[in-house]
């Protein structure tokens, strides 16, 4: 098997993990079905800005992780990772988020607090990576992961939204869709040597795929607190009325 098949193996292995974990999700097999209530997609995206508003603190957290930079792959994937920061911050893409949370109406609630599944997913890149810099390969395999999973996640959202929530376009969704294949293979292409140990190989692809799962973990367990929220705010009016 030749190198450039190894990372392609890779690669190909993340995209059908990433539909099989969309697919196996009740958050998203619901929001593909145009079953879940505008109240319950309000909280659930306002949560997810919480944690969207601090990812680039994850990338940050890969940098102060990547210690000798003399090392070519240190170097570029410093530097990729700052890269993703700055476009962040210079095209302001929480500013193009806040505009989709509008596109979901107007709330007579106000904002709810960050929930404990968001709190809970905040820390948990630090809490399984910690900040030494033995494992910074494995941390950016992850990183890089959850990058290619939220493009093809970003894909079913787009759908739904338009499809059942008459939201045709929206900026922020359309930037981040773009599959992010072409990222992935950097990161790994300059390990394609270690890659051919299958050890190697099994402990990045464990890394990768339990970061989506946490992913994944994170929206459903949005889905279960927004019910909760909404059943007790419809239970509340029902009282006042």
């Amino acid at each position: 098997m030749k190198n450039t098949c190894i990372v392609d193996d890779m690669a190909d292995a993340i995209v059908t993990y990433s539909n099989k974990a969309l697919a196996d999700s009740q958050f998203f097999r619901d929001l593909a079905g145009g079953v879940i209530a505008i109240a319950d997609l309000r909280y659930i995206f306002m949560q997810y800005e919480y944690w969207r508003n601090i990812f680039h603190e994850w990338f940050g957290l890969c940098i102060l992780k990547s210690g000798d930079a003399s090392h070519p792959y240190v170097s570029h994937t410093v530097q990729a990772l700052a890269h993703h920061v700055l476009v962040e911050m210079k095209e302001n893409h929480t500013l193009m988020y806040q505009r989709f949370i509008e596109q979901l109406g107007d709330s007579t609630h106000p904002r709810d607090p960050e929930s404990h599944a968001t709190r809970k997913y905040k820390s948990h890149f630090l809490n399984v990576f910690g900040t030494s810099d033995t494992n910074f390969v494995e941390s950016v395999a992850a990183l890089s992961a959850r990058e290619l999973f939220a493009s093809i996640r970003n894909t079913y959202v787009k759908k739904a939204l338009k499809t059942f929530y008459g939201i045709e376009k929206s900026p922020w969704w359309d930037i981040h869709e773009h599959l992010e294949l072409e990222h992935f293979r950097d990161t790994f292409t300059p390990l394609e040597q270690e890659l051919e140990g299958k050890k190697r190989y099994v402990t990045l692809m464990c890394f990768m795929t339990n970061e989506i799962d946490a992913h994944v973990l994170y929206w459903d367990e949005l889905y279960k607190e927004s019910q909760v929220i909404n059943i007790n705010n419809r239970h509340q009016q029902k009282m006042a009325s």
